[in-house]
């Protein structure tokens, strides 16, 4: 009588705490022991225990299942299910056949196989339709995951192949939201509501440019949402870097904001096992050798208290796995002095050459390298240069110092953004900097590159008045004379250099113009 389990070894408590079982056992007076506190051990007792241990797991087995159900009803995937056809199966079901039927271009927002036969299209469609139909025991859409997409890809997509809604992890909102959150839903049904919106756009018959436009500035709302709050003139940035070589999560958040100074796009990531952050250089157009139009860089800080950062701490193997893990083209390595002053020798040199594309940069130089890009065209194509042909922190300071010293003509920085102010004065269409040039006879000698390479050295001192979203348009927040005044003081803060004292000329020759015109 005081044994609750009748003899059988201790059972699941999750089941157990929460079980009550009544058993009608008839005959078993014979079988307890004279002092009534035990049970003999005879056959017929055993089988008795092996029947109440298998109600027990009967029991149980219903409830974990019970669990499950109930907990499958609360998961958007299944909610979604529940959905009526009109707003979610039958707009992508007929987006996606359109596209397959080259009745539209492929959506922006949906993975649609490619390269399939014209009987393979018929039949990926029918198993489309198939999920849609209302006595069908398939989920239309069978989960929502979370895939690394890359920095310039949507916030969201549906693979029409799986039927899983795919959440992109390094879209720069998603990234800068997702500890707000415990539960990860609201994101998720900002981007099922983002995949919708597409279909229902093409299901009114709206014009896919129309369509794209629309998603496209969506898009690009989020992101400036999360770069505006974090933007910084380049000399503050400098000196960030410089302050924050012995504090890792200072540089780290230091470094994020470098890259995004340089013109990248960043993701800072730095959880265990992970890189601190992916930079992808958005070129826009295609004019390289290589006809790459973007590359991506995976990016380590290695702070330390001590003067120099030990050899045993930079991890030359986990900075390649790095890259390899979220397909990155190049890694870099930002630490204060790195304490191997052997160079070729050393170990981690070595290392690092044997595994291919990993640079080694010291804070000060990069500091100098974000502080110099401020005041002198320095175009992504060009830094690509660093990353390919540097390895060790010597030959990096080498680049960095070749670039510091280049000599530089006056730009033409006030005709260019009076150009834009009036482009944007007179038309609601955005200003694409292709077009600056033709607007102006002394721009017309410019290439579309050496605008945008001056537009984004100059929008790295005064970033809250001038935006060039992926490479290609720009839009200035206030009237030119106050950018021009803003970079001005900007300037005067730093260390003079050739090339600041050059746009400074610019400057005060635009400054010159507009007082003859006054008088």
């Amino acid at each position: 009588m005081h044994d609750e389990l009748f003899g059988v070894h201790p059972l699941s408590h999750k089941t157990f705490n929460r079980f009550r079982l009544v058993v009608h056992c008839n005959g078993l007076n014979k079988f307890l022991l004279s002092s009534r506190e035990g049970v003999a051990e005879k056959d017929a007792t055993n089988e008795l225990k092996k029947y109440l241990t298998a109600k027990f797991y009967e029991a149980g087995s219903w409830y974990e299942k019970w669990i499950i159900e109930e907990s499958d009803k609360k998961l958007l995937s299944i909610r979604l299910g529940k959905i009526p056809q009109g707003f979610l199966k039958r707009p992508i079901v007929e987006m996606v056949t359109k596209a397959i039927q080259g009745q539209i271009p492929f959506p922006r927002l949906t993975r649609i196989p490619t390269g399939l036969t014209k009987e393979e299209n018929q039949q990926f469609v029918e198993k489309l339709v198939d999920a849609t139909a209302i006595d069908s025991e398939k989920e239309f859409v069978k989960d929502i995951v979370f895939e690394a997409l890359g920095i310039e890809s949507p916030i969201a997509m549906f693979d029409a192949v799986n039927n899983n809604i795919v959440i992109n992890s390094l879209h720069p909102f998603y990234v800068n939201y997702q500890d707000y959150f415990k539960n990860q839903e609201p994101l998720q049904i900002w981007g099922v509501a983002e995949i919708l919106t597409e279909a229902h756009l093409y299901s009114i018959d709206m014009h896919s440019e129309d369509i794209n436009e629309i998603l496209s500035k969506k898009d690009n709302f989020l992101r400036e949402l999360v770069y505006s709050s974090d933007r910084l003139s380049a000399p503050l940035v400098a000196q960030m870097l410089r302050e924050s070589a012995s504090d890792e999560g200072a540089l780290e958040k230091a470094l994020a904001k470098g890259f995004r100074s340089l013109g990248f796009d960043v993701v800072p990531l730095g959880l265990a096992g992970k890189p601190d952050g992916l930079a992808t250089a958005n070129l826009g157009f295609r004019q390289d050798v290589q006809g790459v139009a973007k590359y991506s860089i995976t990016y380590d800080a290695k702070s330390t208290k001590n003067d120099r950062v030990q050899t045993g701490n930079v991890n030359i193997s986990g900075i390649a796995r790095h890259r390899q893990d979220y397909k990155a083209d190049f890694s870099v390595v930002i630490g204060k002095q790195f304490s191997d002053k052997k160079e070729e020798n050393s170990a981690v040199i070595k290392e690092a050459r044997m595994q291919g594309k990993i640079t080694l940069i010291e804070v000060e130089d990069f500091a100098l390298l974000v502080e110099t890009a401020s005041t002198k065209r320095l175009g992504l194509h060009k830094l690509r240069g660093l990353f390919e042909n540097c390895c060790s922190p010597s030959e990096s300071r080498k680049w960095i110092l070749d670039f510091v010293n280049e000599s530089v003509s006056v730009p033409p920085i006030s005709e260019i953004l009076h150009v834009i102010y009036k482009m944007q004065s007179t038309t609601k269409e955005s200003v694409q900097i292709a077009d600056i040039k033709w607007q102006d006879d002394k721009l017309k000698p410019l290439g579309k590159k050496e605008i945008l390479e001056w537009l984004q050295s100059i929008s790295s001192l005064v970033p809250e008045y001038i935006s060039i979203q992926s490479g290609d348009v720009v839009e200035l927040q206030t009237h030119p004379d106050k950018v021009l005044e803003a970079i001005g003081n900007a300037l005067k803060q730093e260390t003079p250099s050739t090339t600041s004292k050059a746009l400074l000329k610019s400057i005060e020759n635009s400054e010159k113009k507009n007082k003859i015109k006054k008088k």
